[in-house]
């Protein structure tokens, strides 16, 4: 599920779970006026609740290195990139047609890594793959020719640790918490909350309180999720990489 959905999804489970129990006491408080919960009632739920958002708290925690590692081999393949452009300029002329491969190729990465960048633009025809194979033939051939030297050997380095740095993108995915756990951990929320709701009851600062949390709460859950596919999460990892390796091929 895409982690937006799932953040919308959680919230709105957490809200009404809280308004549930609210919506309850209110009925019971009209019932019976005088109604009150036990104190081991109110620790119980309040314990409850805490080793909830504890559980969910280790879960983010977890997937922060997932999202350390995703900006890390992101900043490799800039950085291969604006190394390749480096070492095709001082090829020179005969290096131009290899630089327009090689944007053509970052673009389409980006948009592999970030969909939303390619919304409303023109749908490249040819895959990731196939360009990447045709930009290390360009770069093969020029470090072929004796006439460029060590310039061609440097840009067959580059090409080589970038393709190194395409493999580790690819060959390196996230791993993904299991759905039961995740299903498991909603339900435990919503029931902390809707308990807590039910002692609380339907009162303005206990309203804000629990909208509070469940947007809190949601937004674990949007960090859990998107652990998944942490390439395609451009709220929590900057496209700007790119961005600035785009730009440096078309200075």
């Amino acid at each position: 599920m895409d982690p937006l959905t799932a953040t919308l999804v959680a919230f709105l489970c957490l809200a009404a779970s809280a308004a549930t129990g609210m919506a309850v006491h209110g009925h019971a408080h009209r019932r019976a006026p005088r109604i009150a919960f036990p104190m081991a009632v109110r620790v119980m739920v309040v314990t409850l609740l805490l080793l909830a958002g504890a559980a969910l708290a280790l879960a983010t925690q977890a997937v922060r290195t997932t999202f350390r590692d995703a900006d890390a081999r992101l900043h490799d393949f800039t950085n291969d990139v604006a190394s390749l452009d480096r070492a095709l300029r001082a090829i020179g002329e005969p290096g131009e047609a290899a630089r327009l491969l090689l944007f053509r190729f970052t673009e389409r990465r980006a948009r592999e890594m970030f969909p939303t960048r390619g919304i409303g633009l023109p749908v490249e025809s040819e895959s990731g793959v196939a360009m990447r194979e045709a930009l290390a033939a360009e770069v093969a051939a020029l470090a072929a020719r004796p006439e460029f030297g060590r310039s061609g050997a440097v840009a067959a380095q580059a090409m080589e640790n970038l393709e190194r740095a395409c493999t580790a993108i690819h060959e390196n995915p996230a791993p993904e918490l299991p759905r039961w756990f995740a299903a498991a951990l909603l339900a435990w929320l919503m029931l902390g909350l809707g308990l807590l709701g039910l002692l609380g009851g339907p009162r303005g600062t206990m309203v804000v309180a629990m909208v509070g949390l469940a947007t809190l709460l949601a937004g674990g859950v949007y960090l859990v999720e998107g652990a998944a596919a942490p390439l395609g999460t451009s709220l929590l990892l900057s496209q700007a990489p790119l961005d600035n390796a785009l730009s440096t091929i078309t200075e």
